[in-house]
């Protein structure tokens, strides 16, 4: 039977009661690791995940690392993604990919139908940091439980009331990442730090560091005003 999506819940009043909630976790699907390990330093980066039908979702995500063409063979091999398509591919060693998953190896209808908006994912080594907008704390529990259950390692990060800009925040990646860079004087001049070194210390490419980088900045400018010229203010 297809999975039915949760509705918002209503005040006595009749109207819409809001009552959402912006968390940041992190996930270790264990049938996923073989796409984070084969290459190192790959990192993933979710542009959409949709459901095709109650047993398929679609999946896009640019993957970023020094090898994308041996990336790519680990797609083609991998026994857990079907239909592997290019659908962009940079010089800057970042490939734009559209992939086929079981729904049951995903935590999608999980949290789809408890109302979950998926705002932004990365994928490295480590695992799956995801920044999704819930509609309360009970559909954070639930989704809490669904992971337990299922063996998945589930860590929160952040949870804020309220539904915050897709673009406001950085995730703990791109916030630990940029402190790193500040730290080590890599806005200095002339520079302490190179972005290799800021790519070993996190163990990713540098290509995935500089991307990372460039997200965390964008991030913080989009989340200020500017004035007449540009500037943050």
């Amino acid at each position: 039977m297809e999975p039915t999506c949760r509705q918002p819940t209503e005040s006595g009043d009749g109207e819409e009661e809001i009552t959402s909630f912006t968390m940041e976790f992190t996930i270790k699907p264990p049938t996923h690791q073989e796409l984070l390990r084969e290459v190192p330093g790959v990192q993933l980066t979710l542009e959409q995940i949709v459901a095709c039908d109650p047993e398929t979702v679609s999946a896009s995500f640019w993957a970023t690392c020094s090898g994308p063409e041996s990336y790519e063979v680990v797609l083609r091999q991998s026994d857990l993604v079907r239909n592997v398509t290019v659908l962009n591919a940079q010089a800057d060693e970042r490939t734009l990919y559209q992939v086929h998953l079981p729904a049951t190896e995903t935590t999608y209808w999980s949290w789809a139908s408890l109302g979950g908006i998926l705002l932004e994912g990365e994928g490295t080594q480590s695992g799956w940091t995801l920044r999704m907008r819930c509609p309360d704390r009970e559909a954070l529990t639930a989704y809490r439980k669904h992971c337990k259950e299922r063996g998945i390692d589930f860590g929160l990060e952040s949870l804020n009331r309220g539904a915050s800009p897709e673009k406001s925040q950085l995730t703990a990646p791109q916030s630990s990442l940029l402190k790193a860079a500040i730290e080590g004087g890599y806005f200095d001049i002339p520079r302490n730090i190179t972005m290799n070194e800021l790519a070993t210390q996190f163990d990713i490419s540098n290509q995935a560091a500089s991307e990372r980088l460039r997200r965390a900045l964008s991030n913080i400018l989009t989340s200020h005003s500017l004035n007449s010229e540009g500037i943050p203010s």
